[in-house]
């Protein structure tokens, strides 16, 4: 199956028991939506404090805190751009 697999995608781990590729997917879910939060609280906070977040984004991008969610979603929440690219009923898991 690992050969069929690798065609959908570039990282590919057997997590191994029954179940356990469910949880990881969960695992992946709760950090990408926390890390979308904690940008967003990091721009407002920057914006209310006077600070242009655009410049304090552009600052963090090149350091530790600079994931991909900074600088996709970082780049949208400074343009306004709040068009869903993500149904929501997809990260919550039954």
């Amino acid at each position: 199956m690992k050969p069929l697999i690798e065609l959908m995608g570039k990282n590919v781990t057997l997590v191994v028991d029954n179940g356990a590729g469910q949880t990881a997917k969960v695992a992946n879910q709760i950090v990408v939506a926390l890390t979308i939060e904690a940008v967003g609280e990091a721009l407002l906070f920057a914006s209310k404090a006077g600070v242009d977040p655009a410049k304090v984004r552009e600052a963090l991008m090149g350091g530790f805190a600079g994931p991909k969610i900074l600088e996709v979603h970082g780049e949208r929440m400074i343009k306004r751009t709040f068009d869903p690219g993500f149904r929501i009923n997809l990260h919550q898991k039954a």
